[in-house]
């Protein structure tokens, strides 16, 4: 009978040890806040195509990756992948949607090559 006593008296006084909050005294630090006060378009890749735009293609149901075809100043046809992080912007440096280039219209692609394809992380409409 005193060994079971004296084990309820044993788990009355490290159950609430184990539970115990270690943080209590200490202050809550302030959640760290991140603020972007400058952004920087991306343009320093080595490649990049100049040319008009042939076709543009958003993602959809049926498409998992938007493209975009430009034709180079040779009358080649290149097919670039799109992510949603490329950046798309006008001459002015506004930020556009894909969905706003029009067939015709000039663009610079910036691109790094990928297994068998292309990825634009940039794309400047020029006219």
């Amino acid at each position: 009978m005193k060994k079971v006593a004296i084990l309820i008296l044993v788990s009355l006084i490290a159950v609430p040890c184990v539970f115990a909050d270690e943080g209590e005294s200490a202050a809550p630090a302030a959640p760290a806040k991140k603020i972007i006060t400058d952004v920087t378009l991306r343009t320093a890749d080595p490649d990049y195509v100049t040319g008009k735009v042939v076709e543009v293609l958003p993602s959809d149901e049926t498409r998992s990756k938007a493209k975009i075809v430009v034709a180079d100043q040779g009358g080649n046809a290149i097919e670039f992948i799109v992510k949603t992080l490329a950046v798309v912007y006008d001459a002015s440096g506004a930020l556009l949607a894909l969905d706003e280039i029009q067939k015709g219209s000039n663009v610079q692609v910036h691109y790094r090559p990928i297994a068998n394809a292309k990825e634009a992380t940039s794309i400047k409409v020029t006219r």
